[in-house]
């Protein structure tokens, strides 16, 4: 059994992942700058992900800073994204990113029989759309301090329903597994979030 080095710092182990292959391009216009990315499948370099691609369009045009994104990724639905900030004067600035794509990908749980969970995608061939949109600003006072406002709104998230669902789930094993350890308990959680036959 091989120990953990508690004492590795985990920078470390983020800067010795392999990164991944990629190509990329870039046009520049006087106010305007497309870029485009993309990612093949490569299983003999070990690159096993499905093929990716994003184009992305950015312009500063005065104290207006903006882009427009679009991603895709084959086997799912393409997504569309946008971010800009903007400052007024010397001491206000506000930004917002939004992203907006049919259906989702996110596991939601799901009771099959009393006492079975499991997590699922079950909005993924959703016609519906899914934002998620973040606004916000920032004022700087005349002694530096810095006071920071953000709103986020994310259409994944569960409904009033849902979260009545997922705190039964819980009660549930709360019950069932009392008496268990604690990682036992995150375990099995993990076990019905993380199934194989949802992938």
């Amino acid at each position: 059994m091989e120990e953990i080095d508690q004492a590795q710092d985990t920078r470390e182990k983020r800067e010795e992942r392999e990164g991944v292959i990629c190509l990329r391009g870039e046009y520049f216009l006087p106010h305007l700058t497309l870029t485009v990315v993309a990612t093949p499948k490569m299983e003999s370099w070990g690159q096993k992900a499905d093929p990716r691609a994003l184009v992305k369009v950015y312009t500063l045009m005065k104290n207006l800073d903006f882009s427009l994104i679009a991603y895709a990724e084959e086997k799912k639905r393409p997504k569309l994204g946008l971010n800009f900030s903007s400052t007024m004067g010397e001491s206000l600035e506000v930004h917002g990113e939004a992203s907006l794509q049919k259906g989702t990908y996110r596991y939601y749980l799901n009771q099959t029989d009393p006492g079975h969970y499991e997590f699922i995608q079950k909005r993924k061939e959703s016609q519906q759309l899914y934002p998620k949109v973040l606004v916000g600003g920032q004022y700087t006072f005349s002694d530096n301090t810095n006071l920071v406002l953000e709103y986020y709104h994310n259409q994944e998230g569960y409904s009033s329903s849902e979260w009545r669902d997922y705190f039964e789930y819980l009660k549930f094993c709360g019950e069932r597994y009392e008496g268990e350890s604690l990682y036992f308990s995150y375990l099995l959680m993990g076990n019905a979030y993380f199934d194989l036959t949802n992938f």
